[in-house]
């Protein structure tokens, strides 16, 4: 097989959650601690931020596990 390289850039693949743009993924955190305040329940934006990676329900879960975030939802 033949192949010749091209002179000029074809393509770029970028990764854009995170990498290129959102960097330390302030946009998907902001969402939980929304969610969250919904019922009146205080996450920063530090304690979405930890489980960050995992699925969302996961995500849910975990935060709900914190026991200063459990707290505060029995308050």
């Amino acid at each position: 097989m033949n192949y010749n390289q091209p002179a000029t850039l074809q393509a770029a693949i970028l990764d854009w959650a995170g990498t290129v743009v959102d960097f330390g993924s302030f946009a998907p955190t902001q969402i939980f601690v929304e969610a969250f305040a919904e019922f009146g329940v205080q996450v920063s934006l530090e304690e979405a931020r930890g489980p960050m990676g995992m699925g969302k329900w996961d995500h849910i879960r975990t935060l709900c596990d914190i026991p200063a975030i459990a707290e505060r939802y029995r308050a």
